[in-house]
């Protein structure tokens, strides 16, 4: 069963229909109008023999029929019936009228589409009524090409081949995006609010911002109360496991928040419940949320509310949530939102994002988090908001589960912090070490006014000592040094006329100060020379960012730097080598935010439709099967991978392409040079599909050394575009490794593949590889 959001925010679920509910499915029919029948069947239709009935609810090798279900009622059921040879089948949908509008047959449509490309069925079509305007319209915005033909005066046939997904993917997108808003409207910006549990600090913070709030104690008559009042958001704070079962019953409610801990089987009953009935639920074991900017403030939280600011926060621990919090307070930046996902039962990552994705009060997205929801939503949905915003994400699950690197065996990577990696660099993610590299991290974020993707650097500073340490961590950091400005002083005076210099002068966006005080001085030394600096910034026009690091024991609690009517800020540094790593990091997002998103367009001598055909003579009679090298011969010649005889080798390298469990599609590489004959370099791991950026990362990663020439690059980039189709193309390939391909001056070359296949009718977690 898979739970879906609807436009209104509703939840729904789609899975296939059970035999077992035939008489559910005839009820659908009666309640739905005339009208719609009419629609459904091209007549009028009063009735619903057993012979039409039972074609309803079929589900072989040709037929598929699926429901929609909300608050546990069917309110839509989609089918579809294959032609005989497999390569087309005709879809139909049925939709009660009062859920019509609402995106259940773009949903229905969907998932039929994924249940078809898996058997090999290469287009959908319909016929629908001239007038069936609705319909008309499902199929026209679901991001499917479509081909029209119109029969006669009253209908017309619809063809929808299944091939690119980026379209129906960036579709799809929009819908959840919107879906998802509309749900959590509740948890932000509540209309009423109830709170069962005790006269606390949380209490204490849910009145202050909404004196119109209800605490309601645990007792026989919550129930009754809450029906009275009719909240829309409820906080339970203190567990009656009868009363949070009937909550859940209720009609008015659209968020729950439950911030204590659930145990089992209370907490599964629940979990199920909540979803049965369309009801968004935050937690259990969640510290809560806040929104706090000028537009709407409001806390449900033991947190004391920061100030206002344009970072959010979402983590599953709540003691580190609230750290978060009080660190960014702290050092001077404020907190615009903050959500504790707590146990993620049902919100989670993916859901937030799409919350602040168009939230204009929102800048910068901190993550903490230990798991994704949908790891191929959260891989397009944070690509696409990370060109707008930067997301940073603590290093966490750090251990290796499991990894096969031989170079004899199948590179599959589950689990690892390579996957986690190679998603985050997809994706745009600033990734940090530590809670103290986060910190770095998005302050130098929040006080860059100009990101540029030059690494040029320039240096002001007055420690012989310090510039060194600078100039060794500038490689480390992918930087380059533009200029050094010594000043064998600590007179603000000279720092002044060194910065106006480099701020005129200087080729390098950034530029790094630092500052050696010669002997102890005060905190009010220290404001005097920070706000000069400051001054200095903002009294001329340029496109510079200035970073300042003061080598003292005095810890300055504002490490940004910004007054009113001044455009710019500057963000303080205790050591330079922190504020070099961030620099690094924000310019490697600076060159990705520039990265254009192009995936392989058509390519010469890729017979996808030949190659799949093939590949399923070669599953006839077996559920799965082990290509000889023969049949993999045969096979790349259709999706035209060619190799040349290698005289002398310069890389030898490692693919491996497999499904995870958490990720679904994705590539390992691993290489190293032949004249080393070492172990392989650490593996990279991208998730499928690769766009032609990801493609280039991973050629220049294995050609460090810049020593193949532009035609062997050109075929390697062919050879990753061509497996990366075949395998999200072909969803009977589950397995697809070269384990030894040797890269010379003279072309590619490798000797085994290891192509392993299999039928099931099983669904991918990856909506991309559905298309």
């Amino acid at each position: 069963m898979k739970k879906l959001i609807l436009r209104d925010g509703t939840l729904c679920s789609i899975r296939k229909v059970k035999l077992s509910e035939k008489e559910k499915v005839r009820e659908l029919f009666l309640q739905t109008s005339p009208e719609s029948r009419y629609y459904r069947f091209f007549g009028a239709t009063s009735q619903l023999d057993d012979k039409l009935l039972n074609s309803l609810i079929k589900n072989d090798a040709y037929n598929v029929s699926l429901v929609c279900i909300v608050k546990g009622s069917i309110v839509g059921i989609a089918n579809y019936n294959a032609t005989e040879d497999l390569q087309s089948a005709e879809v139909s949908f049925m939709v009660k009228d009062e859920f019509q509008g609402k995106g259940i047959g773009t949903l229905l449509l969907e998932e039929l589409a994924k249940h078809a490309w898996l058997r090999g069925i290469k287009e959908l079509e319909a016929f629908v009524l001239s007038d069936n305007y609705n319909m008309i319209s499902v199929f026209k915005n679901s991001g499917f090409e479509i081909v029209h033909e119109k029969l006669d005066l009253t209908s017309i046939h619809l063809k929808l081949p299944l091939a690119k997904f980026s379209k129906v993917m960036s579709e799809h997108l929009l819908r959840e995006k919107l879906a998802t808003q509309a749900s959590l409207v509740a948890a932000f910006k509540p209309k009423k609010i109830v709170y069962i549990g005790e006269d606390n600090v949380l209490w204490q913070n849910i009145k202050q911002f909404r004196n119109d709030a209800v605490i309601l104690a645990k007792d026989n008559n919550v129930i009754k109360n809450i029906r009275a009042i009719k909240p829309d958001l409820i906080i339970v704070d203190v567990v009656d496991c009868e009363n949070i079962i009937h909550i859940t019953e209720l009609e008015t409610l659209k968020v729950l928040i439950i911030t204590a801990k659930l145990n089992e089987p209370i907490k599964s009953k629940v979990v199920n419940l909540v979803k049965k009935q369309g009801i968004r639920l935050i937690g259990p074991n969640s510290t809560g949320l806040f929104y706090n900017t000028k537009d709407n403030k409001i806390n449900i939280s033991p947190i004391v509310i920061p100030k206002e600011g344009s970072i959010a926060i979402a983590t599953h621990s709540n003691l580190l949530g609230i750290s978060l919090v009080g660190y960014f307070d702290y050092i001077g930046l404020g907190v615009g939102c903050f959500v504790s996902v707590g146990d993620k039962a049902d919100v989670s990552a993916n859901d937030l994002l799409y919350v602040w994705q168009d939230d204009n009060n929102i800048d910068i997205i901190v993550l903490y988090l230990d798991s994704f929801g949908d790891p191929i939503t959260f891989s397009m949905l944070s690509r696409k908001i990370s060109k707008h915003k930067p997301i940073f994400a603590v290093k966490a699950g750090r251990t290796l589960i499991s990894l096969s690197a031989s170079r004899h065996e199948s590179l599959i990577f589950s689990n690892t912090d390579f996957t986690v990696d190679g998603l985050f660099k997809q994706t745009g993610i600033i990734r940090a070490e530590t809670l103290e590299e986060l910190l770095d991290d998005v302050l130098l974020a929040y006080a860059c006014d100009f990101l540029s993707e030059s690494n040029y650097v320039s240096l002001i500073s007055n420690s012989i000592g310090a510039n060194l340490m600078a100039t060794d961590t500038f490689e480390a950091n992918n930087l380059m040094l533009d200029k050094i400005v010594y000043i064998d002083s600590t007179d603000i005076d000279f720092y002044k006329k060194a910065l106006i210099e480099v701020l005129k002068n200087s080729k390098s966006y950034y530029i790094v100060v630092i500052f050696a005080p010669y002997k102890d001085i005060t905190y009010e030394f220290l404001d005097n020379f920070l706000n000069e600096i400051l001054y200095i910034v903002n009294s001329i026009d340029h496109d510079k960012t200035v970073i300042v690091n003061v080598l003292s024991y005095l810890h300055y609690k504002n490490r940004v730097l910004e007054k009113a009517g001044f455009k710019k800020k500057i963000a303080v540094f205790p050591f330079v080598e922190r504020s070099l790593r961030a620099l690094g990091k924000l310019i490697w997002y600076a060159n990705y935010k520039k990265k254009p998103e192009f995936y392989a367009q058509d390519l010469q001598n890729f017979n996808l439709k030949q190659a799949r055909n093939y590949i399923r003579s070669l599953l006839y009679g077996s559920k799965q099967y082990q290509l000889t090298q023969i049949e993999a011969k045969t096979l790349f010649e259709m999706i035209g991978v060619k190799t040349s005889t290698v005289k002398e080798g310069l890389y030898n390298i490692s693919i491996g392409i497999a499904y995870d469990k958490i990720f679904g599609a994705i590539i390992g590489v691993s290489y190293y040079p032949l004249e080393n004959n070492i172990a392989y370099k650490s593996p990279i791991v991208r998730i499928l599909p690769l766009t032609l950026w990801d493609i280039d990362e991973i050629i220049d990663a294995i050609d460090n050394k810049k020593i193949l020439k532009l035609h062997i690059k050109n075929e390697l980039r062919d050879l990753f575009e061509r497996l990366s189709e075949t395998f999200l193309n072909i969803p009977e390939i589950k397995q697809l490794d070269l384990p030894n391909l040797i890269v010379s001056e003279e072309g590619l070359y490798f000797t085994r593949a290891i192509i392993k296949i299999k039928k099931d009718e099983n669904l991918p977690k990856s909506f991309t590889v559905s298309f």
